[in-house]
């Protein structure tokens, strides 16, 4: 991993606020997690980080018929 002072520094530069929340998703929800640590290491709450484990593996299924835009 990076240091944590240039995590934090990414984060800040991404205007990433503490107290908001925020939604990560990716492929198949372990990038995501990676993510959801790193935030965590700049300060932001575990309590404000949420992880969509199915993310599009699961929402992209045609059964599921959640709307997809390109």
């Amino acid at each position: 991993l990076k240091e944590n002072d240039e995590i934090i520094n990414i984060v800040k530069n991404l205007g990433i606020k503490g107290d908001k929340k925020y939604i990560h998703s990716c492929g198949s929800g372990l990038t995501a997690c990676v993510n959801i640590f790193a935030m965590n290491c700049a300060g932001v709450d575990l309590q404000n980080l949420y992880l969509y484990d199915g993310s599009w593996s699961e929402y992209g299924l045609k059964e599921m018929k959640n709307p997809i835009e390109n």
